[in-house]
């Protein structure tokens, strides 16, 4: 797959569902683990499961 031609922001790891267009895109999931722990430095493990749990969250995807 093409290599993606954007870096992942803090927009694309909030967004709910926003596994789905990352991957679609180029991205494997250790890319963006990766990129979810460089952008959330400080934030406990609590905070980090939930952004996680929205962003593999596939249930009521268009």
């Amino acid at each position: 797959m093409a290599k993606p031609k954007y870096k992942i922001n803090e927009k694309h790891i909030s967004d709910k569902h926003g596994i789905a267009r990352l991957e679609r895109d180029g991205f494997s999931r250790q890319d963006i683990m990766h990129s979810m722990y460089n952008l959330t430095p400080g934030v406990d493990q609590r905070e980090r499961t939930k952004i996680v749990k929205e962003l593999f969250d596939r249930k009521g995807e268009c």
